[in-house]
């Protein structure tokens, strides 16, 4: 007690620091809830849980990658999409195709907008064919020396064929592709957050391949892919699936994997154990004692002083001595949130909010003060 009346200041500096650093979380979660009524909203009531392999594929063997597959595609209790935009490259030049990352008309292209989706894409999402036919399942399976069939874009209509064979190198390794099929206008893909719109794209099928086939580093980048997709499944069946998914890819053979899932909700709740809303109100709840402890060592700190000016040197002081003392804290604690959970709370609302309560505490200083000072005086027996 006695070390808290020498340090009265830097106590409640540090109390202050806390209060301000919980109101700043409550503020990015509220932000949080916001975002997830609206991921919610465009999911149509469906949890979205995206994969993404982060090590090198060329360093793995395909196997892993085909073992991961498996499971991943085995499994009841939701279903699994494979949707990855891995450019084409076109050694003919002459020919026009839509440039990836510009979606501009070239004979030119670097790289030509595509799309390797599975048959589950073309059941569960707004894909219409205009002319031709679709995917069947037999067009899933490579077959060595035999054209890859593909669907093309509305805005290729007026540029290809049925039948026309296009030839592009796929993940380093050259394949000959033949168009089956046009897209309706406005085709889209809805994956997790993202839609994407498939006018301008060359839409190919995430193929497997059988022992036959000689494996290269392209198809070992390919396997990666297809164990990097998502998965789409309703809400009661999120700890079934979030059981099944965290051994498998920490116990996987073929590198490390990442993950992400819609609503926010659930990746919140993956990470810590508990709802966005649920830490909202834990986080009220220990606010309130904290202000109510950090006022009564305001109102015990005056009772030590003597009266002073609002805006003597003594007054001043504190203020600044709380207000940098404060600040240093609770830009402290923001770091630790920046750096373990990788997101930003302070703004400049929450600088602002230092100073205005720094202030407050000096003036609640000077008010007790005051009316310690206009009691009227204790009256001595007379003897």
């Amino acid at each position: 007690m006695e070390l808290l009346k020498k340090t009265k200041w830097l106590t409640l500096s540090l109390i202050l620091a806390i209060v301000i650093s919980l109101l700043s979380i409550i503020n990015y979660l509220d932000i949080l809830s916001q975002i997830d009524k609206s991921e919610s909203a465009i999911n149509d009531g469906y949890i979205f849980y995206s994969l993404q392999h982060e090590a090198n594929p060329l360093n793995q063997d395909i196997a892993h990658f085909k073992q991961i597959y498996s499971e991943l595609t085995n499994n009841n209790g939701y279903i699994y999409f494979e949707i990855y935009t891995q450019y084409l490259e076109m050694p003919n030049q002459n020919s026009m195709f839509f440039e990836n990352g510009t979606d501009e008309l070239s004979n030119k292209c670097t790289g030509v907008n595509c799309i390797q989706i599975s048959n589950e894409v073309i059941d569960n999402f707004e894909i219409d064919i205009s002319d031709g036919k679709c995917f069947q399942k037999s067009d899933y399976i490579y077959e060595l020396n035999k054209p890859i069939p593909v669907l093309m874009g509305q805005s290729y209509r007026t540029l290809y064929e049925i039948g026309d064979i296009i030839e592009a190198t796929y993940l380093f390794d050259a394949y000959r592709f033949k168009i089956i099929g046009f897209l309706s206008s406005g085709s889209n893909i809805q994956n997790a957050s993202h839609n994407i719109i498939l006018d301008k794209y060359i839409v190919m099928p995430s193929f497997i391949i059988d022992e036959s086939i000689p494996i290269t580093n392209g198809l070992k980048i390919h396997y990666a892919n297809k164990t990097s997709g998502t998965a789409r499944l309703d809400s009661s069946n999120f700890n079934t699936f979030n059981n099944f998914i965290t051994p498998l890819l920490e116990k996987s053979k073929a590198g490390s994997y990442s993950w992400s899932i819609t609503p926010l909700e659930y990746q919140y709740r993956k990470m810590f154990n508990i709802g966005i809303k649920h830490t909202i109100a834990l986080l009220i709840i220990l606010i309130i004692p904290i202000m109510l402890w950090y006022l009564y060592l305001v109102y015990k700190s005056s009772k030590a002083r003597k009266k002073t000016s609002l805006l003597s040197g003594q007054n001043i002081f504190l203020y600044v001595v709380l207000l940098t003392i404060t600040s240093i804290f609770c830009g402290l604690i923001h770091i630790c949130f920046v750096t373990t959970l990788g997101i930003k709370l302070i703004q400049i609302n929450h600088l602002i909010l230092i100073v205005i309560i720094s202030l407050i505490t000096v003036l609640l200083n000077h008010i007790f003060n005051q009316s310690k000072s206009i009691l009227p005086k204790k009256r001595e027996p007379p003897k």
